[in-house]
Parts: structure tokens; sequence; C-alpha cells
């Protein structure tokens, strides 16, 4: 008898636990039992044999060092294989395949067993999400609440001991009693029948024959059972006939090339005429047959009329690269839960094969899956030329909101991150209908779309990526695309992205900014972007009205909005007039007397207007999109920073890799085509020397986290290995010049009200006063400490003290409404006193003041607000540092106490030795980014503005010893 040993765990408290015994596959009853949902449905008990289910209410350890997990042995004597299936608080499910544990207590790393014996140990580790950090964060207020864990051990039935991906799809198969090919269609009893075809397929009394193809881990009777309607396949008998297949195929092992191949196989060697219905994958398999022709023996036997594209990721899907295959495989498995199918038609056994599969062997390459990589070969092919005949594809999307219960399994699964861009919870909206990367390659009156933004209502029950075919509007549409006739739906505007509703904390999102108009799918290069844009709109030369940076070291990079350009008092950029009458933003780059400027689009409207040809019209169109695309991925990719900094329990951090690609995404953003040539020329002559110096004029474009900015070519982020990056504003207020000084005085100020959370001001003067102390004794620091900061104590030490240095740590505050932002510090009674604007400006202006480092949570963002003379100046930093503070060193996120600590110190041990302050920000970068326990965007989180990034606050030294300062 199999023995089940649930371990304890130092990471939570067991406040009551419920065991239900399941020993011969029989399910429980009730609201309160684990074996609900997935677990009931008979598609899965034919896979699954569930053993046993714990049910625990628990509560997370607040000063637990240990992993938030659950732990289980199993001693089996059954020789039978064993996964673990976790139901998270939220209810997602996860499935677990375990460690095999060998003699000596040694754990495989592989849960797959090569040895077949009855007797063996496994040991099954799922980690559980809870809310309690070890780094304490600024801005974090989330309270630690019981929570409900599922835990169930599964006997896997008939597990496919095989090792890679054709073999175990093969073996899948074979025991779902299912063989790849050609079936010829009809309906008996009210269920779609599939008879083998022997020989070849006959076209109907139209000359035509209608073909089925399903999508990946499907059949054809899983992707198209629901239409076994009797008026539905009547209408299809009318026209067609006998003449109805379907194509039964492996979908991840083998590439859609193949199953093209196979297709013609089974195709009269005269050819034949063919309408097509395709489901999800299956749409890229008919484009192989369609438009790539010249790749396959016996192409030219397929000749497509019309199609219908049901769900089709033309440009790919994020789940499908192979480090998220499993993660895809438990969110299929989930929606199937959230979403039970028809038991008839339902893939539920095929998928739940495969996810004890992946969750047992891990990731395997598999072909199949990766053809709808968005970077793979396959969509790269695709989607270039040659393209198809115009009218043969309709299109049918779905856009899905996520409801509470939805996104936060997504958060759970950590693929909050998809729901970033309109998709019908397994492929992005947007691409159904993409062609060859061109919006409107399929007519608009051939595209339908479910959903917010699309044109045909869901109704109160959304049709997500499975759903589509158990919907008479689905059927309608189908019925229209194949027989040519109109649609009868309300034209989209393709250039224009669906609405997102849901941000990475599961908030509902306001309407995106009124400069934007996201698409977010994959897109080509952005230089490729402004090549067209320039190449359409012949710019003038404003830019050599501009005067260039005194210092000969300098790259400056400023964000031009001509419609405050006067309101700064320069001279009015003349450029031609975009399409609503507005003028088009510029990026203007100046460095050593060179000066580049191009346009900067950031919605539709800034393009040029329509020419009346119609290519270089699609052109622009095509120009809209991509450009929309790409700040649509921007925007994610900063939503999901901004919600892991703010301590969202379930925001998942990004991977070094999405870190990577956001950084590259904003690198090439800020520096394209011309611009980043200038650039190359100076990197090239300054070495490690350059410092590059950005402003924007718009507030939104200002706020983007360009500090991890990444070079791709260098594959270097700039902030901390290839240059000084500095940030300014455009102001009219000149800066006092001051001399180095022999030694840097610094006044630290700490508020702490009672009616705010609490900062551990305490405990960071502590960490800051011991890094420090050498620095103190050797001459070179001197600091004071006053706490309880009011506005009146406040002004006082400032005014008195002589001070070259304040740091205020404390909260901060913006109001997103009025514009108004500042600091927070106390009243006579100790609690909140806000002090921003004037009085805060009055206070610290003016007075000799060479750097204030306010360690306090969003002071450096930017805000729009009213009345303000430019919109970089509504936040705190922005403000202080235009009015006359030469330095100015804030956040734009919450950070971690350790790595706040980290990086003031290293910035004034560095300011001491007499580094400029440009070379003191990138050294405290680092010195963050490999401080113990920090998150990994540490380091990019502090922002600093300059007016003169060589500035230097005391005469340059040596560094004493060996600290290699000098």
């Amino acid at each position: 008898m199999t023995k089940i040993t649930w371990q304890s765990s130092e990471s939570f408290e067991v406040e009551e636990a419920g065991t239900h015994h399941v020993r011969r596959g029989g399910l429980g009853q009730g609201a309160d039992d684990p074996l609900t949902g997935l677990f009931a449905q008979p598609e899965v008990r034919k896979v699954f044999e569930v053993v046993e289910a714990q049910r625990h209410v628990v509560r997370p350890t607040k000063r637990s060092a240990g992993p938030n997990e659950i732990a289980v042995r199993l001693d089996v004597d059954d020789g039978a294989d064993y996964i673990l299936a976790v139901r998270h608080p939220s209810g997602a499910i996860q499935f677990i395949g375990g460690q095999e544990i060998g003699a000596g207590g040694k754990r495989s790393n592989s849960a797959l067993r090569t040895r077949r014996t009855r007797n063996y140990a496994i040991e099954f580790r799922a980690p559980i999400s809870f809310y309690a950090e070890k780094d304490v964060r600024r801005g974090i207020v989330g309270d630690i609440k019981d929570a409900v864990v599922d835990a169930i051990v599964i006997k896997v039935k008939d597990f496919i001991a095989k090792k890679t991906v054709d073999l175990a799809e093969a073996a899948i198969w074979k025991l779902l009693g299912r063989e790849p090919g050609m079936k010829q269609l009809s309906i008996e009893n009210g269920r779609l029948n599939l008879a083998p075809v022997s020989g070849r397929i006959k076209p109907g009394p139209n000359g035509r024959a209608l073909l089925f193809i399903h999508g990946t881990f499907s059949t054809t009777d899983g992707s198209f059972g629901d239409l076994a309607s009797a008026e539905f396949f009547g209408e299809l008998a009318r026209t067609y006939g006998n003449a109805i297949y379907g194509f039964d195929h492996y979908s991840v092992s083998v590439t859609p090339e193949k199953n093209a191949s196979d297709i013609l196989k089974t195709l009269p060697s005269g050819g034949i005429d063919c309408d097509v219905v395709t489901h999800s994958r299956g749409g890229l398999v008919l484009r192989t047959l369609n438009e790539r022709q010249g790749d396959l023996s016996q192409g030219k036997r397929f000749r497509l009329q019309r199609a219908a594209l049901v769900a089709c990721p033309n440009e790919g899907t994020q789940l499908a690269t192979p480090d998220r295959w499993q993660g895809t495989l438990g969110w299929l498995a989930n929606l199937l839960d959230l979403f039970p199918p028809n038991p008839i038609t339902s893939n539920a056994a095929l998928v739940m094969h495969w996810v004890t599969w992946f969750a047992k062997v891990g990731v395997a390459a598999a072909e199949g899956l990766d053809a709808m990589n968005m970077t793979g070969a396959q969509i790269r092919q695709l989607q270039s030329p040659p393209s198809p005949a115009p009218g043969q594809y309709s299109a049918l999307v779905s856009n899905c909101e996520p409801n509470g219960k939805l996104w936060a399994r997504a958060l759970d699964l950590g693929i909050d991150w998809f729901f970033d861009e309109a998709n019908d919870l397994v492929v992005p909206t947007s691409g159904g209908w993409r062609i060859d990367r061109v919006p409107d390659f399929i007519p608009k009156d051939q595209i339908g779309a479910y959903g917010p933004g699309g044109n045909i209502p869901a109704g109160p029950r959304q049709v997500t990526h499975i759903s589509f075919f158990d919907r008479a509007e689905t059927l309608q549409f189908v019925l229209r695309a194949l027989s040519g006739a109109p649609q009868h739906l309300p034209e989209l505007d393709l250039a224009r992205a669906l609405p997102v509703s849901r941000s990475a904390d599961g908030a509902v999102l306001p309407a995106m900014a009124e400069e934007v108009e996201p698409q977010v799918a994959e897109l080509p290069a952005f230089e490729t972007v402004l090549h067209r844009a320039e190449a359409a709109a012949p710019r003038k030369a404003p830019a050599r009205r501009l005067a260039a940076h005194p210092n000969s070291s300098v790259f400056e990079l400023i964000v031009l909005d001509p419609e405050q350009i006067t309101r700064m008092g320069f001279p009015r950029v003349e450029e031609e007039e975009a399409e609503d009458g507005h003028g088009t933003p510029f990026l203007y780059a100046a460095y050593g007397g060179a000066r580049v400027m191009v346009p900067f689009y950031l919605k539709k409207a800034h393009l040029p207007p329509k020419t009346g040809n119609e290519t270089e019209d699609k052109r622009l169109k095509s120009m809209a999109a991509e450009m929309g695309q790409r700040w649509g991925k921007l925007f994610g990719f900063h939503r999901r920073v901004q919600s892991v900094l703010d301590g969202n329990p379930r925001a998942r951090e990004l991977s070094p890799d999405e870190l990577r690609i956001f950084g590259e995404l904003l690198f090439e953003t800020l520096l394209p085509q011309e611009v980043r040539r200038l650039y190359d020329v100076a990197r090239s002559r300054e070495h490690d020397k350059l410092f590059v110096i950005f402003t924007s004029m718009i507030h939104w474009v200002f706020d983007m986290p360009w500090e991890f900015a990444r070079d791709p070519e260098r594959g270097t982020y700039l902030a901390t290995e290839d240059v000084h990056f500095i940030r300014n504003v455009l102001t009219q207020t000149p800066v006092e010049k001051l001399s180095p000084r022999e030694s840097l005085k610094i006044l630290i100020a700490t508020s702490e009200p009672r009616d705010q959370r609490r900062v551990s001001a305490t405990e960071e003067i502590a960490k800051l006063r011991k890094a420090i102390t050498e620095l103190q004794r050797d001459g070179l620091i001197e600091f004071e400490i006053r706490k309880n900061a009011t506005p009146r104590n406040l002004h006082h030490e400032i005014a008195t003290g002589n001070y070259d240095v304040v740091h205020f740590i404390g909260h901060g505050y913006w109001n997103t409404k009025s514009g108004e932002s500042g600091l927070v510090l106390e009243d006579e009674t100790g609690n909140s006193r806000p002090l921003g604007g004037r009085p805060l400006r009055e206070i610290l202006s003016g007075r000799g003041i060479r750097l204030v480092f306010l360690n306090a949570c969003d002071t450096g963002r930017s805000r729009r607000a009213s009345g303000v003379e430019t919109t970089s100046l509504a936040g705190v930093a922005q403000d202080l540092f235009g009015r006359g503070v030469p330095n100015v060193v804030a956040n734009q996120f919450p950070v971690g106490d350790n790595a706040a600590v980290a990086f003031a110190r290293t910035i004034y041990e560095y300011l001491a030795h007499g580094k400029t302050i440009a070379q003191s920000v990138r050294e405290a970068r680092i010195s963050a980014n490999y401080e113990k326990d920090g998150q990994s965007m540490d380091w990019a989180i502090p922002v600093a503005y300059a007016r003169d990034p060589e500035d230097r606050l005391v005469v340059e030294r040596k560094a004493a010893g060996g600290d290699g300062l000098g």
C-alpha cells in the first residue's frame, strides 16, 4: 500500500486540515470538497485516479526564512506513477512532477523513472503564494490572511513513459484510440462521426471540398464537435454533399509544414478546389498549404477558394515559447476547470495526458508547439511574402476580459503578463487578422471580433479560445465566410488596439493616455518604422536653433512637444502639420556639434496625412499599427514593474529574459536609426566617459523607466555598463555655480508621521551611519541627523546649517488630479503635514545645497499638472531640480530598504572621493544590483537629475587603501 506523508512547513501554520481518502476513484461531495471542477470531469477521470486530497486552512508565518510550500512524500509499492495537484487560494491548479528519492536520499533531476520498479519514493514540493517578503519595500500595504489550499495526490492510470515528444504524442493518441489522417465527416445521433478516408478526397456538387483543420492538443471532433447541429451541418451538406472532411494530425511534435505535406498526400494528383475552416494552430497549417506551396512537394494539388480562420495565431502566441510549455498546459487545464467543455466533444483527456507528461519529463523539444513561437522561424516565414490572394481569408477572434477569479489564477500561475494585450486567453486577438503584419490585409468586412472593442457582442458568457464553436454567431459567421456572403457586421478600426481592461495587479485600467493607441503584438525593429516615416514625412531642420550642451562629452536626447516649445521660450519647430492638425513630437539628439532630429511618433494622429497613393497609405497604416504595438508593449512591461515594486503579492517579477526584452525595447525606442548612428560615434570617441542626458517635454514619455535601457548589440545596460545616464528638465531657472569643497556635509532628515505607515527610518539611519563611519573618521564626510522633521525645524536647520546634501527619509506624495506633489513631513502633534510646491522649493533652493537625495517612494515620477509651465516639472524631484537645485536623486518606484542604503552609501562614498555626480550614480547602481536580498530591478529605481553631469561636490582625490576609487 502506497504511504503518503504530509510534511510540515515552517513557512505557514496549518490552522485546520481535512483529509479526503479516495481509494477507489470515487469522488467526494459538497461545496467544500477539493475534488470538484476539473477533477470531476469524466474525461479527466480516464487519466487520473485521485488517491488522497487534503484541504489546508493556513496562515503564512510572518518571519519564515524558508520557502512557502507544501511538501509531500510518497513511498510507492505498486510501481505506478504519481503527480501532485495543488489548488492555490485563488483556485489556480498547478501540477507537480516531483523528484524521485534514491539511495541515501539522493534526488534525481527528472521525475521520469528509467527503472520501472514497484517500490520507490518520490517527493513533491509545491510553492504557495503568500504576502510576506524578506525585503521590506516602501509603499507596501498588505495583510497576511488565512488561505485555503488543496493538495491532491494523483495516480496516473496509464503514464506515457517516453522521453521524446514524438514518441509521447504517438503513444497518447494510441492510448485514446485515435489515429491521425484524413476523415470524412457526417452526423450520427447528434454527434460528429469521423470515417477514415482510404483513398483521395473528392469534390462535392459545387466542385469543392470542405476541410476542417484543428489546433494544438486537439482533434477534429474535439475542436469542431460543437458544430454537429442538424441545421448547420445540413446547410453544409446542401453545398458540399459528402465532401466534408477533417484532418486529424499530431500538433505537438510535428511542424505545420509536415502537417501540410500529409494533407497533400490525400488530395487528387490533378488538384482540388477547397474551402477550409481552421481553429487556432490549424490556421498556420492552412497558410502553409496556401502560401508556401513552392516549399512543398505536390503543393499545387491544393487550391484554396475561401477560408474561415478562427482564433488563428498568425503572429504566434507568447505561451508557445519552450520555457513556458509546461505553464501553458497548466493554463489550459485551468481553463477546462473554469469552463467545463461539452463532455461528448471534450479534449480534456488529451490535454491531461500532456499535462502529466510535461510535469514528469519537463521541457522538451516540441517542433509543433514552437511553430507558434512569436519569434520563431515558422511565424517569420508565414508573415513574409508571398501573400495569399486578396479576399481568400475571413477571420473570427475574441477579446476575453479576465474576471477576478481568472485574473487571480493567472497571477498564481505566473502568466499575468499575457493580459497586457487583448487575447482570447490563449492567443493574441489582433494576430487573428494580421496577415504578413498588415493590419487590413483581411478586409474589414470579413473580420468578426467578440468582446470589448469588437463587433459581435459576447453577452454574459464570454467567448474563450476553447468555446467559439458553441455560439450561434460563430456558425453564422462561418457559413457566410464560406459562401462569400457579406457578414453585415460593423467595421473595426484595425489600426486601433482593442481595449485591455486589467493591469498587472488586477485593477481596472483607465483609458490609455491620449498620446498612445497601442497595439501589442510582435513587430519589426522600430528603426524600420522610423525609416518609413521619414521617407513619408520630409523634415525641415529646426534642430540647429537649439543650443548644444557646453560639455563635449555629453550626448543629449530631448523629446520635443511642438505645442509647448513656444511656452518654453524657444522658437516654434517648423514641421508639417499632422493628420489631426497638431504638431508631431520630435526626438532631438546632439553631440560634438552634430545634431539629428527625427519624428517621435506616439499616436496615429502624429503620422503624416494620407497621400491618396494606395501603396503609400497602406504603409502609413501599417506604421501606425506597428508604432502602437511597440508603445503597448512598453506600457505592459512598465505596469508589470510598477506592480511588482508596489508590493503586489501576486505580481510576477520580470525574468532576466523579459527584463532584457524590456530594456532593448526602451533602447530601440530612444535611439532609432539616425540617432543611433550619432550615439555610436559618440560612444566610440568617449568610451566609458560619455554622458547621456535625457529630457522630455511630454510627461508620460519622461515617466518611462529609461534607466532599464539595454543595448541589444553590446548586451549592456546603459546606466551601469556603457555610459553615464542622467536626466534633465527644460527650465529657464539658472543654477548657482559652486566650487568643490574639501569634505561633504550632509543633513539626514526623517519624517515618520504616526498616521502613516512606518518607513523604518531609525534602522536605515543606523545602517547608513555604519556604512559611512570610515569616511567620517577620515574627515571626508560629516553629517547631522534631525528626526521628526516639521516644516519649521527643517527650514531652520537648512537655513543655518550650511549643508551640501539634504538626505530625506520618509514618504512622498503626488495627486494625479491637481498635479501637486511633495514630501510628507510632521506637524506639531506628530501627524502628517504635506509640504510641496513653492514652500518646499523656498526651503531647499538657493541655499548652496548641491544635492537633494529623496529616499521616498514616487518622488522621481513626473505627472501632468494643470497650470505648470512644463509637464516635466510636475513631480517633486523635477520641480526642485528645475527651480535651482543642481542635483537631485529620487525614486521612480518603491525601493527596498537594503538597496536604498546601498545606493546612498555608495553615492556618498564616491562623491566624498571627488568623483562626479554621474560617476557616483553609476557606481551606486552597481552596488544596489549586487546587494544581498534585493530585487533584481532595484538598481534602476533611483533617477538622477544633474545640470552638469561632471559636477564634483568635493575636490577629487585618490582613495585610501585598496578601495580602487582613484
